[in-house]
């Protein structure tokens, strides 16, 4: 049984959801501040609007990725909110063309390096290769999905076209036998008809 899409983005939000939250209480071990209310609220925020990715992907995509904007401005660990804006910039490269994903990707890319900024993070160039590395991935999972849908409906279009034109010659072929047969069936009555004619004129007594 297939899920609904719309059911298969709302597991995918909860379990993101799930993860997020059970990173968010190792906060405080990896040295960040204890996630508070608003922080929890935010992450929720990051995660959850992806129940309508599919629906609106560029508009959840600037949403989730304004959200961890100000969740990394209040300086709450970064990698809690990282996962939602991820899967928002591959679901774009998946669906949208080419430089709308590329537009995504970049606020990804921004964003990564503005959270390395706020950290103050002593490994600025691991950060700034994450920051092109990940969109740069992402972006690219992304169009391969939507290249390889596109070339499916291709595939299930000429399919449907060629099944079409089959059908379509078997009516005409059929047809043509029928008009064969009739046609043979009509010159045989013909001749008959003629030699009954024929015989009524020559011999009425037969």
């Amino acid at each position: 049984m297939r899920l609904h899409p719309l059911a298969a983005d709302g597991l995918i939000a909860a379990a993101l959801t799930t993860v997020a939250v059970l990173l968010g209480t190792e906060a405080v071990a990896q040295g960040w501040p204890a996630l508070d209310p608003l922080a929890w609220t935010l992450v929720g925020l990051l995660t959850l609007p992806l129940v309508l990715r599919t629906r609106a992907p560029v508009t959840v995509c600037l949403a989730v990725h304004a959200c961890w904007a100000a969740y990394v401005t209040l300086d709450y660990w970064p990698v809690v909110g990282s996962f939602g804006p991820m899967l928002a910039v591959y679901t774009v490269a998946s669906l949208r063309p080419t430089r709308t994903a590329a537009a995504c990707a970049a606020l990804l890319a921004a964003v990564w390096i503005y959270a390395g900024l706020r950290s103050d993070s002593g490994a600025m160039a691991s950060v700034v290769g994450q920051a092109v590395g990940f969109p740069l991935v992402l972006w690219r999972f992304g169009y391969v999905a939507r290249r390889t849908g596109e070339l499916t409906l291709r595939l299930r279009a000429e399919q449907a076209d060629r099944a079409r034109r089959e059908v379509a010659e078997e009516r005409v072929r059929i047809a043509r036998e029928l008009h064969d047969v009739v046609a043979h069936h009509i010159a045989v009555i013909n001749v008959q008809t003629g030699l009954a004619r024929f015989v009524f004129h020559t011999d009425a007594r037969t």
